[in-house]
């Protein structure tokens, strides 16, 4: 069984781990919207939709669903997010992120403006961002929650454009 059971249930618990441990915890959740939403509606927490339906409302609707998600986070005590997810959707049929939604486009530079955006609303709301699933899932076959995901043949050096705009040169 799931530990979330309401915002009021949640914040309760990440301050409660706050105060037994002593140390200042890094509390992290997989919320990127969507499929990938550990914060049901269902249990009182706004509706957040996927990437993919962010990216097709345009640039205002990335903002505010980030913003969103940062700040409902912070109120929650979490401050590391799972999120956003960069991988360039360049198999549609891919069945972890293609066929959910997952991706914010097949154009790199796109996941690239739209990635940025969540990482500055996380941070601006005290709230750390993970870039995920390097070096790039969305060109896969497989889901890597059931095994290996071989893309020896289906990635390309487009999938990398997103972390090297978002990161910088190495």
């Amino acid at each position: 069984k799931r530990n979330i059971a309401s915002p009021e249930q949640l914040s309760k618990l990440t301050a409660d781990l706050q105060v037994l441990s002593g140390n200042r915890l890094l509390i992290g959740i997989d919320q990127e919207g969507g499929k990938v939403n550990r914060l049901k509606e269902s249990y009182g927490f706004p509706r957040f939709i996927s990437a993919e339906e962010q990216a097709k409302k345009g640039e205002d609707s990335v903002l505010f669903y980030a913003d969103l998600t940062g700040k409902t986070l912070h109120e929650l005590g979490i401050n590391l997010d799972f999120a956003p997810c960069v991988d360039v959707n360049t198999n549609p049929k891919c069945p972890i992120i293609g066929k959910l939604g997952r991706g914010f486009s097949s154009n790199p530079n796109q996941v690239a403006r739209y990635a940025s955006i969540w990482c500055w609303k996380l941070h601006v709301n005290s709230v750390i961002p993970c870039l995920k699933h390097f070096p790039g899932h969305g060109s896969s076959m497989a889901d890597t929650h059931k095994g290996l995901a071989d893309v020896t043949d289906t990635w390309n050096s487009q999938e990398l454009i997103p972390y090297k705009e978002l990161i910088g040169p190495i």
